[in-house]
């Protein structure tokens, strides 16, 4: 049967002393989370002052950063107008060179207080000295005429890390793959810096690394490198003692921002991550902040939790050792992503009547777009939103140009858990099989308008994605038209303009170029022209635009060079729902198709054909396998051309599967069998019980109940 909470509440186990009844659960958050990292979409482009960015060095309170161009021996100096938000940043205009004293530099390190630098290069193996008479202000330096040779430990160092209190610092290297500690008997003066004989290799994790970082406590560091471009966590028994480092089996692979990481840097809380990137000429920033969520059993004995992150469960304020304290934990499935109430693919079978088609999308309140297909046999792509109502609808076919049609038998009713559909035989005749397709109207990830031309050399429609969409298809309603597509491509233009119906460019008077119906396109709105007959603007017209995010956390718009490989894999930073795919530079490219989850990644359906179902265009077979992060390009060469063709462009919309959160526990927390349970389903409770007799030194826990609804 099934149990509610209040069920489960009564017969949650309850502590035979301390305080019972309801608990309070009492949120915060930790710094340096790299499992559960995330990119911000944020840089710091350096290209203007650097051509190979080798390593940076932040100021303390994230105000400043100073960054080593090595072909250049010149340290530039940047300030934040935030504090650690590197899209803030901007150059100071001011650099000092140490080519004097190193041909070849490759890391910088500065004191606490700003007034003292250090920089290695690998021409003579050594670190020199310099001092600046205005703290944090590069261009005061001057040189100490100090030097110290690491050459009997390292041959060619590529990192240098000073403590805040000035007596140690590391140097790590390409020679050994190892970091070497060092001590200074004075702080911050070079003079008196000797080797402390204190090493640790870090080669079964990483070779050739930048300059690692420490926290503030000294007991853990981390490094990124080119072999991999990963991001490894180490932990060490000691504070800042390198010979009692060992890895914590904690990484984060930054490949999809930069293919040449040469440093790591946090926010001093660790909340916030950044990666030098030596290749791309960029700093790019990343969130590393877990939240926690505590029991509080000074406050009761039964807690009720849905987590809306990724969270680290915890306890706290048990009774004291020799009594017992217990606590029931009703853990709610939730998906934080938020992918669950925005995206949707559904399978039906067609009755020939009515159904509804339920899921967890709010149409009727929030809008949307429709989309639908007959999988077993051919038949029209169907578009149907909220904005042309349930009445009206484009019933898309090859090369199609068609006016909206009113249908009142096909999709029938927008509905707060997902629609209604009548007996049309391309939605739900007796028999057939039907996939469809369900999009909210999100903020930052997917709009719907439906607008009237006027004719004018302009009209500014506003759009809800807080930065320039990626994707527009246009289509005029109530006349024939090709399916205006423009793409955002590599040069930031919208110059592949194309016909959705087709795949190929348009065959109409459009043209190709970006200034010829999108005059301008902004975060916040897109401006068309008038170019007369067949223009997305004529006078009077009516029209629907359907704009696609770009970096949204559930839409993903983006681009990639085909590479004819059978094993690709293509990073949008989530697990797609399904996948819009289309190749790019001529009028011969293979159509858009689309791919999802539901039907399995070897049923391809391309969107415009309506000679047939699913698999049925030109006998291809194209297989996509979808990732944890993406998804990969797999099968025959002549699959291929669909999605990853030797020499071609492709441009894909990625829509997120929804997921639930991650549930992790502290090391105290000890589950009956050695192991954690899952995170619960979407729509699900878990309960938890949890029993401690020595003040919380150790906690003995059991899932009790899996998965009630």
């Amino acid at each position: 049967m099934a149990n509610d909470k209040d069920f489960k509440v009564k017969n949650g186990i309850q502590p035979t002393v301390y305080h019972e009844g309801v608990g309070t659960v009492v949120s915060g958050s930790e710094g340096y989370y790299l499992a559960g990292a995330s990119y911000d979409s944020a840089t710091l482009n350096l290209s203007s002052q650097c051509t190979v960015p080798t390593n940076f060095w932040w100021k303390p309170d994230g105000t400043k950063v100073f960054v080593l161009d090595q072909p250049l021996d010149t340290v530039f100096q940047y300030s934040l107008s935030t504090a650690w938000d590197i899209s803030t940043a901007s150059y100071d205009s001011k650099s000092f060179s140490v080519g004097s004293q190193l041909t070849t530099p490759w890391a910088i390190t500065l004191s606490n207080d700003g007034t003292t630098m250090f920089a290695v290069g690998n021409s003579t193996d050594n670190v020199v000295s310099y001092s600046l008479s205005t703290a944090w202000d590069i261009s005061t330096a001057s040189y100490d005429s100090v030097a110290f040779n690491v050459n009997s430990q390292e041959s060619n160092p590529s990192g240098i890390y000073l403590t805040a209190d000035g007596t140690k610092f590391f140097i790590t290297g390409s020679t050994f793959d190892t970091i070497f500690q060092y001590s200074m008997t004075t702080a911050n003066d070079l003079s008196t810096a000797s080797y402390a004989n204190k090493s640790f290799s870090y080669a079964s994790e990483q070779q050739s690394p930048g300059t690692p970082y420490f926290n503030s406590s000294g007991t853990k560091f981390w490094i990124v490198g080119n072999n991999p471009k990963i991001v490894h966590e180490y932990s060490l028994t000691s504070a800042f003692d390198v010979s009692t480092a060992s890895y914590a089996n904690k990484s984060f692979d930054v490949s999809s921002q930069e293919t040449l990481p040469k440093g790591v840097w946090f926010k001093s809380d660790g909340t916030k991550m950044f990666i030098m990137g030596y290749n791309s000429d960029k700093i790019h920033q990343y969130s590393t902040v877990q939240t926690t969520n505590t029991l509080d059993l000074s406050t009761g004995s039964v807690f009720d939790l849905t987590p809306t992150s990724d969270i680290q469960v915890g306890l706290s304020n048990p009774a004291a050792s020799g009594t017992v304290s217990q606590a029931t934990l009703l853990l709610d499935g939730s998906d934080p992503t938020g992918a669950s109430s925005a995206v949707s693919v559904d399978l039906w079978d067609g009755n020939g009547t009515s159904q509804a088609i339920s899921n967890s999308i709010d149409l009727s309140t929030d809008g949307g777009l429709v989309m639908a297909f007959r999988r077993d046999a051919g038949g029209a792509f169907i578009f149907s939103d909220t904005e042309q109502g349930v009445s009206q609808q484009l019933s898309m076919t090859y090369n199609g140009t068609a006016a909206a049609s009113t249908n009142t038998n096909m999709v029938t009713a927008f509905n707060t858990n997902g629609f209604s559909i009548g007996n049309h035989s391309d939605i739900n005749a007796s028999g057939g099989s039907y996939v469809g397709y369900t999009l909210k109207k999100t903020a930052g990830e997917f709009d719907v308008i439906k607008y009237t031309g006027n004719g004018s050399s302009g009209q500014t429609l506003s759009h809800n994605l807080g930065h320039k969409p990626q994707l527009i298809i246009i289509k005029r309603l109530d006349g024939t038209s090709e399916y205006v597509t423009w793409f955002y491509n590599y040069a930031d233009t919208y110059t592949n303009v194309q016909n959705f119906s087709k795949g190929s460019r348009l065959t109409s008077t459009f043209g190709t170029a970006f200034g010829t119906f999108l005059t301008s396109v902004t975060d916040n709105d897109v401006t068309i022209d008038d170019n007369g007959t067949d223009s997305p603007n004529e006078s009077g017209g009516e029209y629907i635009m359907y704009l696609f995010g770009a970096t949204g956390s559930i839409v993903k718009t983006g681009a990639y060079a085909g590479n004819g490989s059978s094993d690709r894999d293509i990073d949008v930073g989530f697990e797609p729902e399904f996948v819009m795919i289309k190749a790019m530079a001529n009028v011969y490219d293979p159509e858009w198709i689309i791919i999802d989850n539901k039907r399995g990644g070897t049923h391809p359906k391309v969107i415009a054909y309506s000679s047939g179902g699913e698999d049925s265009y030109n006998g291809e077979a194209t297989t996509v396998e979808f990732l944890s992060n993406g998804f990969k390009c797999t099968g025959t060469s002549t699959a291929l051309n669909f999605v990853n063709r030797s020499g071609r462009d492709y441009q894909y919309t990625a829509f997120r599967s929804p997921s639930t959160a991650t549930i992790t526990y502290p090391s105290t927390v000890e589950f009956s069998g050695g192991t954690a349970p899952t995170s619960p389903a979407i729509g699900e409770t878990d309960v938890i019980t949890f029993s401690t007799t020595d003040g919380g030194t150790s906690y003995q826990a059991v899932q009790a109940i899996d998965g009630a609804k």
